[in-house]
């Protein structure tokens, strides 16, 4: 029987049960043979783990193994009467039990029993023990009830929530596994580990040193078991994102998802930065322990969610217009219940964008306005970034503030590479208040942006209107649109257009970013660099500055490589490898194209660890920060990699991404698409007949425009694909489409 069981389940989360298997198998180990003692098990983790849906779905399997099943929650500390956990738990077993259970016990014994467990005052008087020799003779008969019960059938029962638990309930456990009663009884408990008191702390370690108890800890997910759980449509990228927002939380990761739909745009809905401190652009009912909060500790968890994280006391206590000692006094509120946590960088952070989203929705729309002034306020004052002001300026600036269109202009330069998206808005926000004709600095920065969130196209117009003006921009600026130009334009496959652009500017030479994009039109385009003459800087006069050096020397190796010239291009490999390896991840983002360049050269040397390491690397940079003119590029060397080792799986993933990413700019010929050191095609184990046709998907044709063409039937060409999806291992068309294309 199931004891009311899904009272205590949201409703939304019982469907298919995905990951957690591993916990699974071990929570059925301790009813792969009828316990000789009663067990305890401890299944641990934070808000939103999974515990309670990984319980249920264990419960609803060895229900029908014949196994009695019971089942409750704690609440909080501040509505719990004495016993609930224990109580709620054994409510319907006990409503339900036969008469038999009860044979033998006197009235005064049954008076005890209906104070322990209210549904029993419907047939007996209750009477609550008042000494402790009294409680322990109670506790006595509550464990001989529940061997009475296990007498027929496994015992199981689920308490959740225990970080919650009443004293009365944590005693009554202490007294059973004092001396495990010798029955088949198993007692799961659900809780978090960071909430739990020293009572249940000290009780679940001393039972698992006695070895009548084992502890099941729920971590973060793998990014494959967090894909799961997320919509059939979304894509790769989105899984990612959604995987590292949610930090493999499944909960936050489901909440999510279905603030995105059903089918997210690619890679484009607020994650990161966005998620932490901009505007959530999701809103989800309130979490259970906001409904339990004072009034006061509301109204601080509202201010803390428009700080955005990290937020500190004095912050919250100015944007919620309360004290200092107000402030301490409700933030200790909240962080005993979990929902504000200390922060990696210090100050304070909430706990997850679940509970940030819910917060910040919770306020009125007036409110949240004027809280939004008051952070700007006091960040101004307190000399704060641009970025950390523009969270906030960009809801309350208006038309004519021009110190607030500059924090704003500001704040997009300095975030273009992170989150090129959230630059546009700012600069969008920035242009409405300033009503009046751009900085040619501000449309270049809206042109970079533009371009690395994925639309060249409009930002090649703007700086081919910018180069118009180059007579009147100064040189270092006219430099820099050149260099953008030249870039947007090999994004979007204008090779020979970029080339110009990079050679014709009279500075090409002497400027690093030209040079660069010069040998960048070359690899890109599958030949090696040759400098014109008087044009193009020295080899041996590389720039300083170790992020642009490695770009130099990443697409330096690929051209010596595309040159014919492996021991040029393998010293210049390792070299960039050395540097690209001293730097840390913020200084490679204004130029993550060099790890795809080195990636590339090092796998068409043979050095797949290198080279996977780099592109892995890249490829979730580029995620992460919103970079997505880059991400087809990272899939499809991803992909080639696979392919050279024969990973059909892994290549058909890459392959996918790269199809998902077309929109977003053209595939380089890099490096990695010349020969390696394994040259051997796996078509050549097609017939002649079944690689016409791998040829034809390739070229994205249907099997009825196959079959046209072919003058097979249908079905036919159904059989020949299926052969050949057979023979080279693979189950997609897009990995047949990357086959032909590594064949050549």
């Amino acid at each position: 029987m199931v004891a009311d069981f899904y009272r205590i389940l949201d409703s939304s989360s019982r469907g298919e049960f995905l990951g957690r298997r591993a916990e699974l198998t071990a929570l059925d180990a301790v009813l792969e043979r009828r316990p000789a003692e009663a067990r305890l098990v401890a299944v641990t983790g934070p808000a939103g783990a999974g515990k309670t849906r990984l319980v249920a779905q264990w419960l609803e399997e060895v229900r029908t193994r014949g196994c009695t099943v019971a089942a409750g929650s704690a609440e909080h500390p501040a509505s719990m009467t004495p016993s609930e956990v224990l109580t709620s738990s054994l409510d319907h077993c006990l409503r339900h039990a036969p008469e038999s259970v009860f044979d033998g016990l006197g009235a005064e014994e049954l008076s005890w029993l209906a104070g322990l467990f209210p549904v029993l005052r419907q047939r007996w008087t209750a009477r609550w023990p008042s000494d402790p020799a009294e409680i322990s003779h109670v506790f006595g008969l509550a464990r001989a009830l529940l061997v009475r019960l296990a007498r027929e059938r496994s015992l199981v029962l689920f308490c959740d929530d225990m970080h919650w638990a009443d004293p009365v309930s944590l005693e009554f456990l202490r007294f059973l596994f004092l001396d495990p009663p010798k029955a088949a009884i198993v007692i799961v408990l659900g809780y978090r580990p960071a909430q739990a008191g020293p009572g249940l702390t000290e009780l679940v370690e001393r039972v698992v040193r006695y070895g009548a108890a084992i502890r099941i800890e729920l971590g973060p997910l793998t990014e494959d078991q967090t894909a799961g759980l997320l919509p059939a449509g979304a894509d790769r990228l989105t899984r990612r994102l959604l995987h590292h927002d949610s930090a493999g939380n499944p909960g936050v990761a489901q909440e999510l998802a279905r603030a995105h739909g059903p089918r997210p745009e690619l890679g484009h809905h607020p994650h990161g930065d966005e998620l932490r401190s901009g505007i959530p652009h999701f809103v989800v009912p309130p979490v259970p322990e906001m409904r339990r909060l004072s009034p006061a500790a509301l109204l601080a968890l509202c201010a803390a969610a428009v700080c955005g994280d990290p937020f500190d006391l004095t912050m919250v206590a100015f944007v919620a217009q309360v004290t200092g000692a107000e402030a301490q006094t409700v933030l200790d509120e909240l962080a005993a219940e979990h929902l504000v946590l200390p922060a990696a960088d210090g100050g304070l952070r909430l706990r997850d964008p679940v509970v940030r989203a819910a917060a910040y929705h919770a306020a009125a729309p007036g409110w949240r306005q004027s809280a939004h002034t008051r952070a700007a306020l006091l960040l101004r004052l307190a000399g704060a970034a641009p970025a950390r002001q523009a969270c906030h300026l960009e809801h309350t600036a208006i038309a004519g503030d021009t110190a607030g269109a500059r924090v704003l202009t500001a704040a997009a330069r300095d975030t273009v590479f992170t989150a090129p998206a959230r630059a546009l808005r700012w600069l969008e926000v920035a242009a409405r208040l300033r009503q009046a004709e751009p900085d040619p600095a501000d449309v270049l920065t809206r042109a970079t942006a533009l371009a690395l969130d994925g639309r060249p196209a409009e930002a090649r117009t703007l700086l081919v209107g910018l180069r118009r003006q180059r007579a009147a921009l100064p040189e270092e600026l006219r430099a820099a649109t050149a260099e953008w130009l030249a870039r947007t334009e090999r994004w979007l496959g204008l090779t020979a257009e970029a080339d110009e652009t990079a050679h014709g500017e009279p500075a090409a030479g002497a400027e690093p970013g030209l040079w660069s994009e010069q040998l960048a039109v070359a690899v890109d385009s599958g030949t090696a660099w040759a400098r014109r003459p008087g044009t193009g800087a020295p080899v041996d006069a590389l720039p300083a500055e170790p992020a642009h050096r490695a770009r130099c020397l990443s697409l330096l190796a690929a051209s010596a490589w595309l040159g014919g010239q492996r021991g040029t291009a393998e010293g210049r490999a390792r070299r960039a490898a050395e540097l690209v390896d001293g730097l840390d991840d913020a200084a490679l983002t204004g130029g993550l194209e060099t790890l795809r360049w080195l990636g590339s050269t090092e796998a068409a040397l043979g050095r797949r660890e290198e080279a996977e390491r780099h592109l892995l690397r890249g490829h979730r940079l580029v995620g992460l920060h919103g970079q997505r003119v880059l991400q087809r590029g990272f899939a499809v060397a991803l992909a080639e990699l696979c392919l050279s080792h024969h990973d059909l799986e892994g290549a058909g993933r890459y392959a996918e991404e790269a199809e998902q990413c077309a929109a977003y700019g053209p595939v380089a010929a890099t490096a990695a698409g010349r020969p390696t050191e394994d040259p051997q095609s796996p078509l050549k184990l097609l017939s002649q007949r079944e690689e016409q046709i791998a040829q034809l998907v390739s070229q994205g044709r249907t099997n009825q425009q196959i079959a046209r063409e072919l003058g097979l039937s249908h079905k036919t060409v159904e059989t020949y694909l299926g052969r050949t999806f057979k023979k080279l291992g693979i189950s997609a068309r897009a990995q047949v489409a990357l086959l032909v294309g590594r064949a050549g």
